[in-house]
């Protein structure tokens, strides 16, 4: 549905249009966390979907304390509230 290289986003709009407005800004905010928290590059040499799933557990419990909402699916990552992708293991 979306993601991000680091410098751009990539939306799935026939997707994306779908979403409440709370969760198309919950996922934009998601992917923008991803950029600001570096982990497009301080993800380079780590196996991809562990990295990503580190980061989205890392994110995601953020955005749903803050209030905002996110898609049916995704990772919620309460169970790793405050840990740093980083820290995260499988």
């Amino acid at each position: 549905m979306r993601s991000s290289n680091g410098t751009q986003l990539f939306v799935n709009p026939t997707n994306f249009e779908q979403l409440s407005v709370g969760k198309a800004k919950g996922v934009l905010k998601h992917e923008i966390m991803h950029i600001a928290q570096l982990h497009p590059w301080r993800g380079q040499g780590k196996e991809h979907q562990r990295w990503n799933h580190a980061t989205d557990y890392s994110i995601n419990p953020v955005i749903l304390e803050e209030g905002g909402e996110l898609p049916d699916g995704c990772l919620d990552g309460s169970s790793f509230k405050g840990q740093t992708a980083a820290l995260l293991k499988d």
